[in-house]
């Protein structure tokens, strides 16, 4: 656990000591904002965690305290939980390269998962509650009408993120993702600050991407030419900076200190647009396996277990009869091709 500055924690005894009202979810906390609360009202502690997860939720329950936090390193500063490794939370973060909801890497802490609510009585009996439910009826109209209405949901959505009191910036990777975030921002009246991190290696930059976005949108631009050693140097600073260990939190850090040394201290990013927007191969993927006749699952299945003799090492091999021994769902391939290891593995 990290020692650095941690965000308060809230404890609760059980006792009634204020009241307040009960947590709702406004019609864009979907898309805007975040819940993340704790009141009191009849005794009962409410907290809730905004349906995308933009923000965590952590907490911990003995029988005689309820403590949470936003952050997990603000719990353990509180010195009322055991520091103990979980070792389900490892297993979740070598197979996926994060600790999945509502595991954590420290036992007994858990993490809200999105969209849902937690009630705790003054006998600190928890009650988990899904506020937020997926709606998957079809809309009325044909795919124009769909694409102009996610558009203007999408321009609603900026829009609110752009009410803030101090500068605001804009992580700018050349991708589809953060590229519409900028088109989208410039159609508000407002010129982004993008900031790219680059590199010297033509093989891995994105540059010329991105600089052909912040022309296209006229923004104020920023490069960020991150080296080798740079990244060397950094490390410590930015695995200290992590509150729970994730294959993806390196190259936030670079990027967001190198906004912050440029007087920007709030940032979009496009993050989560793969995956709400079926971006990645591996959810194409799926689809085609789902949509595979049963009959063909189960010859799959049956020859999984020849087949994964002759892995050799291979980790294409291997995650492809790991595959044919599965049900063949869509959320078993995407898990799957995702994997960083095994359960054999791991």
């Amino acid at each position: 656990a990290n020692s650095g500055r941690a965000r308060p924690t809230g404890r609760w005894n059980g006792s009634p000591e204020r009241s307040g009202p009960a947590v709702r979810a406004g019609r864009r906390a979907h898309l805007a904002v975040f819940v993340e609360l704790g009141v009191l009202t009849n005794r009962k502690l409410i907290g809730a965690r905004d349906p995308l997860g933009i923000k965590p939720l952590y907490y911990y329950a003995d029988g005689q305290q309820f403590i949470f936090a936003s952050e997990l390193r603000a719990l353990l500063a509180s010195e009322l939980v055991p520091r103990k490794l979980s070792t389900v939370g490892v297993d979740s973060y070598l197979a996926n390269g994060s600790v999945e909801a509502p595991l954590t890497i420290v036992d007994n802490i858990k993490q809200l998962l999105p969209g849902h609510c937690l009630q705790v009585s003054g006998r600190l009996e928890l009650r988990d509650i899904e506020f937020a439910i997926p709606n998957s009826k079809n809309i009325d109209g044909n795919r124009d009408d769909a694409v102009a209405s996610l558009r203007s949901e999408l321009e609603d959505s900026v829009r609110l993120h752009l009410v803030s009191d101090v500068p605001l910036g804009v992580f700018l990777s050349g991708g589809m993702d953060s590229s519409a975030l900028v088109a989208l921002m410039s159609r508000t009246g407002q010129r982004p600050h993008t900031f790219s991190v680059i590199f010297d290696e033509p093989a891995f930059t994105e540059a010329p991407f991105s600089r052909a976005v912040a022309e296209r949108f006229q923004t104020d631009h920023r490069e960020i030419l991150l080296t080798e050693n740079q990244l060397i140097e950094m490390l410590p600073a930015a695995i200290a900076a992590l509150d729970q260990p994730t294959m993806d939190g390196i190259n936030t850090f670079v990027v967001s200190k190198a906004i912050k040394s440029a007087g920007i201290t709030v940032a979009l990013s496009g993050l989560g647009g793969d995956e709400l927007f079926a971006g990645y191969p591996s959810f194409r993927r799926a689809v085609r396996i789902a949509r595979m006749s049963q009959a063909s699952k189960r010859v799959l299945r049956a020859a999984s277990g020849v087949g994964r003799i002759a892995v050799n090492g291979s980790v294409q091999r291997q995650k492809f009869w790991q595959l044919a021994n599965s049900e063949g769902t869509a959320s078993d391939v995407y898990r799957i091709s995702r994997q960083l290891f095994s359960n054999d593995i791991v």
